[in-house]
């Protein structure tokens, strides 16, 4: 039986300018922990509601900013 693709975003991405730095693993790991929480059914704006975010409402880490855009 075929699975018919969807448009859900189910994987994140991320990795910092200098390769093997402290920020580096902690944006790779960040975007799995996300990832898996997609691909286990958690709703993406959940995720996004449950970040940090700034006074101004911006996402304040680079995970929350990556998930920003990729949602409408």
């Amino acid at each position: 039986m075929a699975t018919i693709p969807t448009a859900r975003v189910a994987e994140i991405f991320l990795n910092a300018d200098r390769a093997n730095s402290q920020l580096d693993f902690l944006m790779s790991d960040a975007a799995i922990l996300a990832s898996l929480a997609l691909q286990y059914g958690a709703p993406l704006d959940e995720i996004k509601h449950a970040l940090k975010r700034t006074t101004s409402g911006e996402a304040a880490s680079p995970i929350g900013a990556a998930l920003d855009r990729v949602t409408p």
